[in-house]
């Protein structure tokens, strides 16, 4: 991930921020510094509105505002630690992303945007030397599989990175258009069912559903196409980040807002793609939707046999060329 702060020395005077603008294109005045003590921080200058806005707390950031005119408000991020830097700057990447697409000067939404984020990013900075389970770790490596395999190879970098919404609590992992896919991995060794967590996930009232299915299998460092987490996320941001620097901060923020850092126990085990499978979820599909459900009845878990799909298996080429075409 490219680092902001590298070029920017210590403020040279206590309570005097050394600031540098992040984007003169972007709608909304971010800033990123150094303090006096010289730790990285962001800034945002923002229009003063008659209600002072309230920022979340995250462990492991200071945040300071004040005015700096009647007018003008500033919102400083100051990172405390300088180990969680690479979180720091995929939270300060996410807000400036998010707050992009604004109109000019429009700081009062950027206000809003901001908080939303900081919240959300909360719950990682407060686990942020937590481990993934066994489970998510899995996870994570199917869904990293099927961006490599299936929307980078067909995709600008860009593009690509922007359908991957898994991370960042949506309902699907990917996005296209208006179609859904969701993508579910399991080990060789497990059984042949689904776990679907929502009767929303496999819902097609706001768009078609597919349902990509693949099986990773345990192999040793030595087998050829063998990767660990660690080397999976390494590879993928090397093929973005040769194209596409920016696109490479984007997959670096879905990294970390899916809890992941790359520490020293994801350098194992080993995995290669043992199979991937797809299906259209048709109106006959077998699955639960909020329709089925009486009134109050919500949030249901349950599993779905893999036989019982067998009937809306389609061709995995030919069908993600037809989405991602449309």
């Amino acid at each position: 991930m490219s680092d902001p702060w590298s070029n920017i020395a210590a403020s040279g005077q206590v309570g005097i921020d050394n600031l540098r603008r992040a984007s003169a294109e972007h709608p909304l005045e971010f800033w990123w510094g150094r303090d006096h003590s010289g730790r990285c921080l962001l800034a945002l200058d923002y229009a003063v509105a008659k209600s002072r806005p309230q920022f979340p707390e995250l462990a492991g950031l200071e945040i300071v505002t004040f005015s700096r005119d009647a007018k003008v408000g500033r919102l400083v991020l100051t990172l405390v630690d300088d180990t969680d830097r690479d979180i720091f700057l995929a939270l300060c990447n996410d807000m400036i992303h998010a707050t992009s697409s604004l109109g000019r000067g429009d700081s009062q939404n950027g206000v809003l945007i901001v908080i939303a984020r900081l919240a959300r990013w909360r719950e990682l900075f407060r686990n942020r030397r937590d481990r993934l389970s066994f489970e998510r770790v899995i996870g994570l490596a199917g869904e990293l599989f099927f961006l490599r395999d299936c929307l980078l190879s067909r995709l600008d970098a860009a593009t690509a990175v922007s359908m991957w919404r898994g991370p960042y609590g949506d309902e699907q992992d990917f996005v296209v258009g208006r179609s859904i896919i969701e993508v579910k991995t399991q080990l060789s060794t497990a059984d042949a069912k689904l776990q679907i967590s929502s009767e929303n996930q496999l819902d097609t009232t706001s768009g078609a559903v597919i349902l990509v299915h693949q099986l990773l299998g345990q192999a040793l460092p030595s087998t050829e196409h063998a990767l660990s987490l660690n080397k999976l996320a390494a590879d993928i941001r090397g093929m973005i980040s040769a194209v596409s620097p920016a696109s490479a901060d984007t997959f670096d923020s879905g990294l970390l807002a899916a809890g992941y850092v790359p520490l020293a126990p994801y350098d194992e085990p080993f995995w290669i793609l043992a199979r991937r499978d797809v299906y259209r979820v048709e109106q006959a599909f077998p699955r639960i939707i909020p329709t089925m459900l009486p009134t109050g009845v919500e949030k249901v878990r349950y599993h779905l046999r893999l036989d019982a799909c067998l009937p809306f298996q389609v061709d995995a080429t030919q069908t993600l060329e037809a989405l991602l075409n449309e």
